[in-house]
């Protein structure tokens, strides 16, 4: 992941050093997942792995806040499904369950996400 430099509302901060620019420069990050599962034309469940690293930043300081450039690398494991009606086959269900195992700058959480999903079709079935 190729990641801009973002704007922040001081003139200066101090990183491993003191910076007198309020623009600061963000590491770049690699991430990769492993999945496996099962799929089929209305259906699919899967099991994964996600990991994050980021290639540059610095740790956070006791005492202090954390930072937009810190280094933050976690692995997370998680199942996710999607399931779309056999009656109504452009209307499904998404459901996402994650928990991160494994992390530097990064909090042990869990979370989930539900979503319903549509698929609008554009072009007229005679045009196929």
């Amino acid at each position: 992941m190729h990641r801009g430099n973002v704007s922040i509302d001081r003139p200066a901060y101090f990183t491993d050093r003191q910076i007198n620019s309020s623009t600061v420069r963000m590491p770049d990050a690699s991430n990769f997942q492993i999945r496996s599962g099962y799929r089929d034309k209305r259906a699919f469940a899967e099991f994964f792995v996600d990991n994050m690293v980021s290639l540059g930043g610095f740790d956070i300081r006791k005492n202090d806040m954390p930072f937009v450039s810190n280094r933050m690398n976690s692995t997370r494991i998680g199942l996710e499904g999607k399931y779309y009606l056999k009656s109504f086959p452009a209307l499904g269900f998404h459901a996402n369950l994650w928990n991160t195992i494994a992390g530097r700058n990064v909090g042990q959480s869990a979370g989930f996400l539900t979503g319903v999903d549509y698929i609008l079709e554009l072009r007229s079935k005679s045009s196929k």
